[in-house]
């Protein structure tokens, strides 16, 4: 089974020899249009309805505060995602209450 590196190594060198093979010249060549659709429709995140309805709804960006749990967003290292532990993310009662102590 190929990787998904190769599979994509494949999809461009077959559209980059389509382009070549349509020997059609424009000011921007279809292989390079096609390849930043692809990156835009597949790697780019999307919002769904209720992020766009609702002004409470969690966007997924780093330090928000989810306003049922208290969970802090926090960013994962990929390397470190099999450890990961959701009773070690902070929450902002946890926050409130280290800031309490420090005084």
């Amino acid at each position: 089974m190929k990787t998904s590196k190769e599979k994509w190594e494949k999809l461009k060198n077959y559209l980059k020899n389509l382009d070549i093979s349509l020997n059609k010249k424009y000011e921007y060549n279809k292989y390079e249009l096609c390849m930043k659709e692809i990156k835009l429709n597949f790697l780019y995140p999307r919002l769904d309805i209720n992020v766009s309805k609702h002004l409470n709804h969690l966007l997924k960006a780093p330090f928000c505060v989810h306003p049922k749990t208290g969970l802090i967003s926090v960013p994962l290292d990929k390397d470190e995602i099999y450890d990961f532990c959701l009773d070690d993310i902070p929450n902002i009662f946890s926050c409130i209450e280290d800031h309490k102590n420090k005084k």
